[in-house]
């Protein structure tokens, strides 16, 4: 191969002879019928044949690319989106030939040690790839071609396991140079691309392409008119908002333009054919990715995030919840190019996507924002700190961008029951119920204890939730540590508690009152900055509001009622009916201990009042 072989010479010599004809279910092309097409690019179809019995694999490549031209298709051995390692057919107008990619160069020198894109007959191996028909007219060129999923070549890649699975396969095409060698695929002409695009050859037949126009084309109107011809694209409803942005110093036009409240933007253009081109934006300084899938594990996503050399920007399969399972260049999305810019404090990509018929018109989308490493050039990114589910209605125009909702709600409900419902009642049943004693004690353990049960429920629930708006997140997963702490510090305090006569027994009043009044406080700031955090808006936001306020008014009528009341206890229901207290009375006589030479019920369970100076008429 002379001359200077394509980056990514990676790809397929898919020109696929399709006439215009075909019936439904079957595409023909050069006298055989198709029952499987894609299409890779506006420029590029590819077909394709299984014959399980014979294990051999019939492609046809329809390639709409200049005179002089080379096109090429295969598989990465590794299944990876990744140009190397990779076993390929190039293809001219003329010829068809078995390669392999073990570098990206030229091939260096000869024989079974050779590195770069080299012929299979050169390293030894043998050209296993038949030329069926090779025809190029009006600007199309046409070839098709095939080969056995197994050969006995060790170049070869080996696909008679993996026809029932996805397949990475690569596709590219590029100029001849003037010995008629492939040179570099230069993408800045048109037709000339290179990418990757997952492949299932044993599939249910489909045909996800039209043929391809020839360069002159006839419109409906019968006049000609220079191709390739417009395709059809459904039109979108009445009012869908369209716009226009600067991306790379040039404007660009869209159908659609969705803002969604928490910082993203999507623009999409519906180019026909499940085919797309797509601007999504987020203000954020990290990294991020909209990926195509009903969940964050198992979808294919587009990354992108700025760096100290420029902006990154990737395809990644979302492989597992761990760093090290999500890897730049391994999606099996089918997009391409790929481009991406930080301007402004706003990140937005630019690409094109080709959606399989089961996202198309409607796609489940999965979104997610996170910190990055700015000074790596290696893709790699750290998990997300904010997480949102939905879909995209790309003919209707519409998105419907939903926060990991389920989870998050009943997170965010729970905790606003035990911390303005349960909680606070027991505080109100152990602070001005001890007159009926021991009903007081029963109701401030079955509050507390419930609170405690939902917060623990809550509180694994949070481990599933992502937030909206990264910059509070550090506060509200503080103040949440220091709640958990102070529950579980209460708990131990109840189980841990002194007897009535110990020494100790004042102190430890003290630290659990007062550890329960802090964490209550603290619960107030730290539920908004949830709302805050998961998008919860401001209804959400006003009915936690109107929640604490009958609270703190529950808590100043009492503690009016009770003040005017004066301390009492079990038998001294009327204020007139306390008896008078001289320097005589036990505050065990106060508490009703001895009230007629016997002791209330239940008074082992409670702390007795200590009527000392500086406690007059209060009570806890």
């Amino acid at each position: 191969m002379g001359g200077v072989v394509p980056c990514g010479v990676v790809t397929a010599l898919l020109l696929l002879a399709l006439a215009a004809g075909g019936v439904q279910g079957q595409a023909s092309t050069g006298g055989i019928q198709f029952q499987n097409c894609e299409k890779l690019t506006a420029y590029k179809n590819l077909y394709w044949n299984l014959d399980k019995t014979a294990g051999v694999v019939t492609y046809a490549l329809e390639d709409r690319v200049p005179d002089g031209s080379w096109s090429a298709f295969g598989y990465n051995t590794q299944n990876r989106a990744s140009m190397v390692p990779s076993d390929v057919v190039i293809t001219t107008a003329t010829s068809a030939g078995d390669y392999d990619i073990s570098e990206r160069a030229q091939c260096a020198s000869s024989g079974a040690s050779s590195i770069g894109v080299c012929a299979d007959s050169v390293l030894g191996g043998t050209n296993d790839v038949t030329l069926i028909s090779a025809v190029r007219q009006n600007g199309i060129s046409k070839v098709t071609f095939s080969k056995p999923l197994k050969t006995k070549d060790s170049k070869d890649y080996d696909l008679s396991s993996s026809t029932g699975k996805p397949v990475q396969a690569i596709y590219g095409s590029g100029p001849l140079d003037s010995s008629g060698a492939p040179n570099y695929h230069d993408t800045s002409v048109t037709g000339y691309a290179n990418d990757f695009y997952p492949i299932t050859l044993d599939r249910t037949p489909v045909l996800n392409c039209v043929p391809l126009l020839p360069d002159s084309a006839l419109s409906t109107n019968t006049s000609t008119a220079p191709a390739p011809a417009a395709l059809i694209v459904p039109p979108l409803p009445a009012g869908t908002p369209a716009c226009s942005i600067t991306f790379g110093g040039q404007p660009r036009s869209f159908q659609v333009c969705r803002e969604e409240a928490v910082g993203l933007t999507y623009r999409w253009n519906n180019l026909g054919g499940n085919k797309l081109e797509v601007a999504a934006s987020c203000d954020f300084d990290g990294w991020c990715g909209l990926g195509f899938g009903k969940k964050m594990v198992g979808s294919s996503a587009v990354i992108a995030f700025p760096t100290e050399k420029g902006v990154y920007v990737s395809n990644y399969l979302l492989a597992g919840q761990s760093e090290d399972e999500v890897k730049p260049g391994t999606g099996v999305l089918r997009v391409g190019p790929l481009a991406a810019e930080y301007v402004g404090g706003t990140l937005t990509m630019l690409f094109n996507v080709t959606l399989p018929a089961s996202q198309y018109p409607v796609s489940a989308i999965v979104v997610g924002k996170g910190p990055a490493e700015r000074d790596s050039g290696s893709g790699r990114i750290q998990e997300h700190d904010s997480y949102f589910q939905g879909s995209i209605a790309w003919e209707q125009g519409t998105v419907n961008l939903e926060l990991h909702r389920r989870v998050t709600q009943a997170h965010g409900i729970l905790m606003v029951v035990v911390w303005v419902f349960f909680f606070p009642a027991g505080v109100l049943a152990a602070r001005y119920l001890h007159h009926l004693d021991p009903l007081w004690w029963h109701l401030h353990r079955a509050f507390q204890g419930t609170g405690f049960l939902l917060f623990a429920i809550a509180l694994g629930l949070s481990l599933k939730c992502k937030a909206v708006d990264g910059r509070y997140s550090t506060a509200h997963k503080v103040l949440g540590v220091f709640l958990l702490v102070a529950v579980c510090l209460q708990v131990a305090a109840v189980v841990l508690r002194p007897k009535k006569t110990a020494k100790i027994r004042f102190a430890w009043n003290q630290y659990h009152h007062w550890l329960g009044r802090t964490a209550l406080l603290l619960s107030i700031p730290n539920i908004y900055l949830g709302i805050k955090l998961f998008a919860g808006g401001s209804a959400f936001a006003a009915v936690y509001s109107v929640l604490w306020i009958l609270v703190l008014l529950a808590f100043v009528c009492l503690e009016v009622w009770w003040r005017l009341r004066g301390p009492w206890s079990r038998g001294h229901k009327d204020p007139d009916a306390l008896p008078q207290v001289g320097p005589s009375v036990s505050s065990a006589q106060l508490n009703g201990v001895e009230l007629n030479g016997q002791a209330p019920k239940g008074q082992e369970e409670y702390q007795p009042y200590s009527f000392s100076a500086g406690n007059e008429g209060r009570r806890f």
